[in-house]
């Protein structure tokens, strides 16, 4: 009883609260790649901010890049005394990085006087209409604003020796494997976590019985299913990942049968949810055509077929590269040539399939 009472008072405070007015947003901000960032090739970066309704002071834009990350063309620091209400400052960053970097954000810090005049009178406009007391809650919290702001601004940078991203990629196939008798090497996703296969199989033993007991019973199931759909699919994503890294060990040890096995298996579970996984959905058939390398005809089809089904995947060009790896072997240059120039339609910064293009150039 007394944690319902507790629960009740709990309850009735967040009944009796009401938030505050929200400050109008009285600036706005880009910061976006001209073009993909490439490794050890200069590349863009471009910064916007514009006020909406107050005139700014004493601005100060300092750059802070991560570690391996050179300015070529800029200001580490800017400072501006003034612009007025719907302007606009622009700045370029002419940037290179020598080394592979993953994740490390380049970041814009902005000093600038807060206008807490103008953010008084235009919220004063704004809810002229709102209880005194409730506009009066919002001044004084106005007025207590620091006299000088601080805004972050970050930009994630993804270079790899492989390729570069404007955007967070979804997926990073960031391993090169050379297989004996090719001269190009071919680009699959990893396993980083280190797992026995013995500990997989229980992994996937346990989710194939749990499964099979949940949906024993339909009108359950689909109840479960229904009431907590995110929850489902985070469980099914789970364990499927490791049907994927048990192939994948499979491929390392060199059992490229047993590891085909897999992923036929875990290709057919995929393809029978509702809201398809398709980039999943080409990681997988991508190790498919590594595991049927010695069959060129069977490793062709396999990638063909799977980049024409998820058409809309941003992650094709990492197929069409292993394609043109393929088709290199086979000295087929036209279909070469033509799935590299799909790749970097895809991806203008991938560096492998650049560097297999130059290599072909001429023939």
């Amino acid at each position: 009883m007394k944690h319902i009472a507790l629960l009740f008072i709990f309850a009735s405070t967040l009944l009796a609260y009401q938030p505050g007015l929200k400050i109008p947003q009285w600036y706005q901000w880009q910061l976006d790649y001209k073009d993909a960032p490439e490794l050890k090739q200069p590349f863009v970066l471009d910064f916007t901010f514009s006020t909406s309704y107050a005139p700014l002071d004493n601005l100060n834009l300092y750059l802070v890049l991560p570690e391996g990350v050179t300015l070529l063309e800029g200001d580490y620091v800017s400072k501006i005394k003034h612009i007025d209400k719907d302007s606009q400052i622009k700045k370029s960053f002419l940037l290179k990085s020598t080394k592979e970097i993953r994740g490390l954000s380049i970041q814009l810090n902005l000093h600038v006087d807060t206008p807490k005049d103008k953010i008084s009178s235009e919220m004063t406009s704004l809810y002229s209409s709102v209880e005194k007391h409730q506009l009066k809650q919002a001044l004084n919290k106005v007025a207590g604003l620091n006299k000088v702001s601080t805004l972050y601004f970050q930009k994630p940078l993804y270079l790899l020796k492989t390729e570069g991203f404007k955007e967070i990629p979804p997926v990073i196939f960031s391993d090169i494997h050379q297989v004996k008798d090719y001269s190009s090497p071919f680009i699959v996703y990893s396993i980083q976590e280190q797992i026995s296969s013995k500990a997989l199989l229980q992994r996937i033993t346990k989710f194939e019985e749990g499964q099979n007991t949940l949906m024993a019973d339909a009108q359950a199931f689909e109840a479960y299913v229904s009431n907590y759909p995110t929850e489902y699919k985070n469980m099914l994503q789970t364990n499927y990942y490791s049907y994927y890294q048990l192939a994948f060990l499979k491929v390392k040890q060199g059992k490229l049968q047993e590891a085909d096995e897999w992923l036929q298996k875990l290709s057919s579970l995929i393809l029978t949810e509702e809201d398809i996984d398709y980039d999943f959905f080409l990681v997988i058939q991508n190790l498919r055509s590594l595991c049927n390398i010695n069959s060129k005809k069977k490793a062709i089809k396999i990638l063909s077929s799977a980049i024409r089904t998820a058409a809309s995947s941003k992650i094709r060009h990492y197929l069409m590269y292993n394609l043109s790896v393929i088709y290199e072997k086979v000295e087929d240059k036209a279909q070469l040539k033509h799935y590299l120039n799909q790749a970097l339609l895809l991806n203008p910064s991938f560096t492998l399939a650049k560097t297999m293009l130059n290599k072909h150039k001429g023939f």
